[in-house]
C-alpha cells in the first residue's frame, strides 16, 4: 500500500503543479490581452493626436498664407510715389 500512497501523493502534486501552471498561463494571457488593448488604445490615441496635429498644421499654413497675402497687399509699393521699399506708407 505504500506504493499506491506514494503514487497518489505524486499524482496530487502533479495536479497541483498543473493547476498552478494553468493559472499562471491564464494570468500571462490576461496580461498579454491587457497589453494588446493598451497598445491598441495608445495607437488610437496617437492617430487622433496626429490627425489633430495635421489639422493644426494645415490651419497654421492657411493662416500664414492669408497673413502673407495681406502683407503683400498692404505693403505693395505705390509706383508713382516715394514708397520705393514698400515698407513706408
Amino acid at each position: 500500500m505504500g506504493t499506491s500512497n506514494g503514487l497518489y501523493r505524486y499524482l496530487s502534486q502533479m495536479g497541483e503543479s498543473l493547476l498552478e501552471l494553468t493559472q499562471s498561463l491564464s494570468v500571462l494571457l490576461l496580461n498579454e490581452f491587457d497589453l494588446e488593448e493598451a497598445y491598441a488604445n495608445d495607437k488610437r490615441r496617437l492617430l487622433e493626436e496626429t490627425h489633430v496635429l495635421n489639422l493644426d498644421t494645415q490651419k497654421f499654413f492657411e493662416n500664414l498664407s492669408v497673413r502673407f497675402s495681406s502683407l503683400l497687399l498692404t505693403n505693395t509699393p505705390s509706383w508713382g510715389g516715394d514708397n520705393v521699399d514698400g515698407l513706408t506708407p
